[in-house]
């Protein structure tokens, strides 16, 4: 699950990335997250039962051995991807974007500014861009150490 999650925020980051928003943040976030959150919660409730606390990151490296070096690597280039792309963000965004009175709004810290349409569609881009990149990196995480966690377990089995 936390690879389709990965995906799915994948997708709708290239699509804002081409100012073509896909769907509103509500619902991307919202399914990113029913997708990205079990499995990461599994992959962390399965080792923290199956962890000798003592050994600290030792153990962790020594899971991840379980998966072939290339995964790793594709893993790890597409959390920094996910990384960028939330960090890119922050950029571009002057406060919280809303609608007020029938205006277009940003609030930064009780600063109200009124802006144009445009400007309201890039901050809140870059509001949903934030969100899925976390999400997405969470996705990422979360099913690297699952395939891991499968690996290690049908190694030993």
């Amino acid at each position: 699950m936390s690879a389709a999650g990965a995906a799915w925020a994948a997708v709708l980051i290239v699509g804002l990335l081409a100012d073509v928003r896909l769907l509103p943040l509500s619902v991307a976030a919202l399914v990113a997250a029913a997708l990205v959150i079990p499995g990461f919660a599994a992959s962390v409730v399965t080792n923290a039962k199956s962890r000798n606390r003592s050994d600290g990151l030792g153990e962790f490296w020594q899971l991840l051995s379980h998966v072939p070096n290339w995964a790793l690597a594709f893993s790890a280039g597409l959390f920094f991807a996910f990384w960028l792309a939330g960090l890119t963000s922050f950029a571009g965004i002057a406060g919280i974007a809303g609608i007020q009175n029938g205006q277009y709004i940003d609030d930064n810290h009780g600063t109200v500014t009124v802006i144009d349409r445009v400007t309201y569609d890039r901050e809140v881009a870059h509001e949903e861009r934030l969100a899925l990149g976390v999400l997405g990196a969470f996705g990422v995480g979360g099913a690297t150490v699952g395939a891991a966690t499968v690996a290690r377990a049908r190694s030993t089995a």
